[in-house]
């Protein structure tokens, strides 16, 4: 959770202008992909792969609402976590 905590915030910086920033885009999905398959989260690390392949091929035209489900998802695994903790 630290980690997400750190890679958060870099995803909502690299949201705020007309165009996103698909290196930071891709650096953050790239991470969650990879963190969420360890936790079983397999839903959200595959929707990170998506992610992360449009920021690497530069589309943008559905990315942010793409963006906007992983961030649910997201909250979906932490709440889910949280219970069993």
């Amino acid at each position: 959770s630290n980690s997400l905590d750190r890679l958060l915030p870099d995803l909502a910086r690299a949201r705020e202008g007309v165009t996103p920033d698909l290196a930071v885009v891709r650096h953050v999905s790239h991470t969650l992909k990879s963190s969420s398959a360890s936790l079983g989260a397999m839903a959200l690390s595959a929707r990170c792969a998506d992610i992360e392949t449009m920021a690497r091929d530069g589309q943008t035209q559905g990315l942010s609402e793409q963006l906007d489900a992983m961030l649910q998802d997201i909250q979906q695994v932490r709440t889910a976590l949280a219970a069993l903790l």
